[in-house]
């Protein structure tokens, strides 16, 4: 219930996000192409929700690797556009940087419970990729935040 929760409140922050940017810069189109992705993860972690594993797996499994790669590029997106910018501190694209490593490492470590048929490799992998991932947009909320002060 809470991932859906978050997956819906991450849909504005999706589609305000590239008005932080010059509307004709690469930064806010890589904004843009992010928060389309970050949508359709949004979309996909409600999925996983309404899919549970226990009863509903190959469904539950397509809407929860659709999560994770559609976050992986929004992550790149978001940290090539941060990396790009002007007005955003360079602490929050080494944050950025070092969370986009620490999902991948989620990532794969997820995968690996797949192929190996290590059932906790995967859950610790999801668990550490949410954690990874909510907490990014938390930084990046909080840095959006003190450039609007600015």
């Amino acid at each position: 219930m809470a991932i859906s929760i978050s997956a819906i409140t991450l849909v504005p922050f999706f589609l305000v996000l590239p008005r932080l940017f010059n509307e004709d810069s690469l930064e806010n189109k890589l904004t843009r192409i992010g928060g389309y992705i970050g949508i359709l993860s949004s979309i996909a972690m409600i999925g996983v929700m309404f899919t549970p594993a226990d009863i509903l797996y190959p469904p539950h499994m397509i809407f929860a690797i659709l999560s994770y790669f559609s976050n992986l590029g929004t992550f790149i997106a978001y940290t090539i556009a941060i990396y790009r910018s002007k007005s955003f501190s360079k602490i929050y694209n080494y944050y950025f940087i070092i969370a986009l490593v620490v999902f991948v490492v989620s990532l794969v470590i997820g995968l690996s419970g797949v192929a190996i048929g290590i059932r906790s490799f995967l859950t610790i992998g999801q668990k550490i990729g949410t954690i990874a991932l909510l907490f990014s947009y938390l930084v990046l909320t909080y840095g959006a935040w003190k450039l609007e002060d600015n």
